[in-house]
């Protein structure tokens, strides 16, 4: 074991002395109770916004899910679950979190059985009518159309996936619900009633881990020069407008702020959940004294020299976009040392305005909606946009109303705490060999990983798709944003297209080019093969696009593009 990872071991049991010895806290802030209008107002939102997501792929039902389209159910099971059919493979998919029923159903209409019991479920559990039920048939459902082909995937559908599992588990049909209106109407009068306030409190901490893993994972290359938003801007894919002449004239010093800027709001957004915590700590708690106090103090302090040991060692994490682990380690030290020096002290401070929700909050949403704005990347803007709904409160607290018995409460603690220790073992890239944990995620349905954008691609790669019929005559497909008739200068809407063509474009996506090349055989009869390749042209540099005033698309196109071969597929 490395020394890495053995001042990560470390720091991970001073925190756990740290839980245990304020496991009345740690209790409390997980099982009291709340206000249920604040989880509600996510729920309508979060599910209108899932419908959008899955009906946003209607052009591509046939290609993703269909027998006739990329994959029949075996060749899927083969990519995506178990190889072998039977009862103990379909157990094992079910255990590792990808198992899909159209996996083992191979028929034209198993696919709209299972959309139309999605949007169904979905409605209701959006109105709030037999809430709890359809929430949980609505995870069931999203799980089958996700886990039959994945090659559409963008983080997009992992926000989903594991902010759906939470709010399942939530008792969202208390209010803004059918569910609540005919519990009046039956004569149950009153406030909604309250409900326990875990499952928003773990969609506080994982949307922190959201942000703060995304902006950590930001931490070399175009982020360390300040380059990283122009060449998002610059990715044909996903931005939305060709603005190379206007990022000519972002002078580089304002483009190295807007970026250091934006990696800077999500790296630190955790101090929104700094804030809150303390300020619910102060509400209910009167500071600690004695022994308690000295033993939670040094095992505090314990965990946090491990941690910047871990930077000093390894140069991550990097709070500031800075190549030095003395840096890194110092940065640490400061922000989180600082943090914990403020809310400790005996009286409030003008510093604590650093961990004001509404700050960190308000600074997210306006980066999300620039991103939406000039980045077309479907519903991920949108869906993020929503989670920041789960830091808003609803009426006063309720210090004195736990939910559960003591037992369940102690259990359920340490299950907690179980979770939130396997997603921080897993969340890192490198970090898969934790068996336990990524188990742990794959049964729960909340696997994750969160390294959107932390290389931005500094070179366009399309997907070019050649039909050839028996005679050797070429016709190219229109299958990229190559082709000039597909990307007018403003694209509004999105099609998942563009996002299927980058991962077949991409070094690792063996297993669904043949897929997609075998489809295109059957929608294109007459076909003897199918070439795929991969069109590719270097972005020019930040410094030459200022040189030329805003840089041509096509005539860079033009000049640096080349093309290698993926697949020749030779159709049946």
């Amino acid at each position: 074991m490395t020394i890495a990872a053995l001042l990560g071991v470390a720091g991970v049991i001073a925190l756990i002395v740290v839980v245990v010895l304020l496991r009345e806290r740690w209790q409390q802030w997980w099982f009291e109770c709340e206000d249920p209008r604040q989880i509600a107002r996510f729920r309508v939102v979060f599910a209108l916004l899932l419908l959008c997501n899955v009906n946003g792929l209607h052009e591509w039902f046939e290609l993703l899910f269909e027998p006739s389209g990329m994959f029949t159910a075996a060749q899927a099971r083969a990519a995506f679950g178990a190889a072998d059919e039977g009862a103990v493979a379909a157990l094992g998919a079910l255990l590792r979190g990808n198992f899909s029923v159209l996996h083992y159903w191979d028929d034209a209409y198993a696919f709209t059985v299972v959309l139309v019991v999605f949007e169904l479920a979905t409605v209701l559990f959006m109105v709030g009518l037999c809430t709890r039920v359809a929430g949980l048939i609505t995870l069931v459902a999203f799980e089958m159309i996700l886990w039959r082909n994945r090659v559409f995937w963008e983080g997009t559908e992992v926000v989903f996936r594991v902010f759906l599992v939470y709010l399942v588990c939530s008792r969202c049909g208390e209010a803004f619900a059918v569910d609540a209106w005919l519990r009046r109407r039956r004569g149950v009068q009153g406030p909604p009633a309250l409900v326990p306030a875990w499952p928003r409190r773990l969609m506080l901490v994982q949307l922190c881990i959201i942000m703060t893993t995304t902006g950590l994972l930001k931490h070399d290359g175009a982020w360390l020069r300040g380059d990283a938003v122009y060449y998002a801007l610059s990715y044909e894919h996903y931005t939305r407008f060709r603005i190379t002449g206007l990022l000519a004239r972002i002078p580089p010093e304002a483009m190295a702020a807007v970026t250091f800027t934006a990696r800077s709001i999500e790296t630190l957004f955790s101090l929104a959940l700094v804030g809150v915590i303390g300020s619910w700590s102060e509400a209910r708690f009167t500071r600690l004294q004695g022994t308690q106090r000295t033993a939670v103090v040094v095992a505090w302090w314990v965990a946090l020299a491990c941690a910047a040991g871990v930077a000093l060692v390894t140069g991550e994490p990097r709070l500031v976009p800075v190549d030095s682990p003395v840096l890194a380690a110092a940065a640490l030290l400061v922000t989180v040392g600082g943090s914990a020096w403020v809310w400790t002290r005996a009286r409030p401070s003008a510093w604590r305005r650093v961990h004001d929700p509404r700050v960190w909050v308000g600074a997210a949403a306006l980066l999300f909606s620039a991103m939406w704005l000039l980045m077309n990347i479907g519903w991920f803007h949108p869906v993020m946009l929503a989670t920041l709904l789960v830091f808003t409160r609803c009426g006063p607290p309720h210090h004195a109303t736990l939910a559960y018995s003591p037992r369940v409460r102690a259990l359920g603690g340490v299950l907690i705490a179980w979770h939130l220790v396997a997603i921080a073992a897993t969340v890192h890239p490198k970090a898969a060999k934790f068996a336990a944990a990524r188990m742990w995620m794959d049964a729960t349905r909340t696997a994750q990983g969160w390294g959107m954008w932390a290389t931005p691609p500094e070179t366009n790669v399309f997907l070019k798709a050649v039909a050839f019929d028996a005679s050797e005559r070429a016709v190219e497909l229109a299958t990229d944003l190559h082709l000039a008739e597909l990307r007018p200068p403003a694209s509004l809407g999105y099609d998942r297209r563009w996002k299927i063509a980058e991962v077949l474009a991409k070094p690792r996506s063996q297993r669904f080019r043949s897929g997609h090349a075998r489809w295109l055989c059957r929608t294109h009869p007459g076909t003897a093969r199918i070439e795929l390749r991969a069109v590719e042209y270097r972005i020019p540099t930040p410094a030459e696009n200022r040189s030329l005033g805003g840089y041509d698309v096509d005539a860079v196109f033009r000049e640096r593009a080349t093309q290698r071969l993926l697949l020749d597929h030779a159709c049946p």
